[in-house]
């Protein structure tokens, strides 16, 4: 098992968990367990799936871009994960291309990652055991994926008003500047109830976490929005606190000691 992680490390754990499972080769999962914290499944040193409710998933952005419709959305019955499986009954019959599917994927997959590298990590439990399979061609290099995630982490706090994605809350300033604003500025605007964190926000406007993290810097920064202060005892945001799964089948943990070198 991974030591527990200090939230000062969260980032570099994280994708230090990513590297460890290209290196290793590794089959099973690793659990981010924290706020928001996630799930990474990783088969033969890649990523094959990633669970967070830090941050949309596939479903939410295919059915938010209008790429399906609310018929599709039933037609996919509720699956108890994005698993890309879910929605291959929808590339067979035309109403989403293959490489669509393939590229929101990638960006929720990506976006899930940086939620639970962003947010308070806990602990990360890596398992060894079989894993799902989303789709045999489907997979992204663990490596580029920690590489991106550590960007998008220390880009967002060299902004000039830095937040926590996940548990700052904000609301319209009492005396905000009327500086010019873009359409997506005006939507996420438009969400803002002094109650809802960067995560509330990307649910409901269907864009990645990052994105809609540096548009809310952005305002924070022009003096538009403020951070509201936490009443004593009272709990922000809507993300629940993610514990990591019950070990299926076959999991055991996977062993920390000497990584083994990558041939090939």
């Amino acid at each position: 098992m991974v030591p527990i992680v200090k939230e000062s490390r969260a980032i570099s754990s994280v994708s230090d968990a990513l590297r460890r499972c290209a290196l290793t080769r590794m089959t099973g999962r690793v659990h981010v367990v924290g706020y928001p914290g996630g799930v990474v499944s990783v088969r033969d040193g890649w990523v094959v799936d990633v669970e967070s409710p830090g941050s949309p998933g596939v479903a939410a952005r295919l059915l938010r871009s209008r790429r399906i419709d609310e018929h599709d959305w039933e037609a996919l019955q509720y699956p108890e994960s994005d698993s890309l499986m879910s929605f291959q009954h929808l590339v067979a019959r035309g109403r989403v291309r293959a490489t669509e599917l393939r590229l929101v994927a990638e960006m929720a997959w990506e976006d899930a990652v940086f939620a639970a590298a962003a947010g308070v990590v806990r602990s990360i439990r890596m398992t060894l055991g079989a894993v799902g399979a989303p789709h045999a061609s489907e997979k992204v290099d663990p490596n580029w994926m920690a590489t991106r995630v550590e960007y998008k982490v220390n880009a967002l706090r060299r902004l000039p008003v830095t937040l926590s994605p996940s548990t700052d809350r904000l609301a319209v300033a009492t005396q905000a500047i009327a500086w010019p604003t873009t359409s997506r500025q005006q939507e996420i605007l438009a969400h803002v109830d002094g109650r809802r964190t960067a995560r509330d926000i990307a649910y409901l406007v269907g864009r990645g976490l990052y994105p809609v993290a540096v548009d809310l810097s952005v305002l924070l920064a022009d003096r538009r929005l403020r951070l509201v202060t936490d009443e004593p005892g009272l709990r922000t945001g809507t993300t629940p606190i993610v514990a990591p799964r019950g070990p299926s089948r076959g999991d055991q943990p996977a062993h920390v000691g000497a990584l083994p070198r990558r041939h090939g």
